[in-house]
């Protein structure tokens, strides 16, 4: 007679397992939710092998830039230099450095999961990629305005556009994910000192202001 209440206790017993366990599940998903820091750099399920492909296609973006607004050349070592600007060597190495980062970076945020019943997240990861996209337009511009167009004072004026869209970027970056905007640090420390270099460049030569096209930008 006491076999079916063993039986009877057992059944309540597995009902208020199971009663537990649907309790419990919603609790572990809301105690651990992704946010732009619990992401990583690498994303769950992101194809690496899509990264150096990401990367290759900005370095090769900063190639054809140089290529286009060419280097330094007699003009430019004619310019009084200031005295903290690096040799030749360095600028090439640190660009092809920066560019890898900038397309593992963006790499990084496209593939961040975002929760698309969200409409805040879909749109901050939008906005990021627009706005890498702005700021990668105006760094490639900048190498044909200031060697193509031998203007001290347009390198100048237009490199400050450009810090601001980096520091745009890193803001839009690190409300999508974390680690990714954080590795564009060094793009933008690089920024910051290629901006001061520029300005004082102008400073040190005022005459040097005039468009090869003739048109007078400031003192000659």
């Amino acid at each position: 007679m006491q076999q079916p209440q063993l039986y009877q206790e057992d059944i309540e017993m597995l009902k208020a397992q199971a009663r537990g366990s649907e309790n419990d599940e919603p609790a572990m998903i809301a105690a651990a939710p992704i946010t732009p820091r619990s992401t990583g750099f690498f994303p769950a399920g992101a194809p690496l092998w899509a990264l150096p492909f990401w990367s290759a296609a900005c370095v090769a973006a900063g190639f054809a830039s140089g290529q286009l607004g060419g280097g330094p050349d007699a003009w430019y070592r004619s310019l009084i230099q200031p005295p903290i600007l690096p040799p030749d060597w360095v600028f090439p190495v640190v660009w092809t450095t920066l560019y890898i980062l900038m397309g593992a970076s963006a790499w990084s945020v496209y593939y961040t999961p975002v929760d698309a019943s969200q409409p805040s997240t879909v749109a901050n990861r939008r906005s990021a990629l627009a706005m890498f996209v702005i700021q990668l337009g105006l760094n490639l511009a900048w190498n044909p305005m200031f060697f193509g167009l031998h203007s001290v004072a347009l390198g100048a004026l237009f490199i400050v556009p450009n810090l601001f869209a980096v520091v745009l970027t890193v803001r839009a970056f690190a409300r999508v994910n974390a680690v990714a905007s954080e590795v564009l640090y060094p793009y933008l420390a690089w920024s910051s000192f290629a901006t001061v270099l520029a300005w004082w460049l102008w400073y040190l030569n005022p005459e040097t202001v005039t468009f090869k096209i003739g048109f007078p930008f400031g003192q000659n």
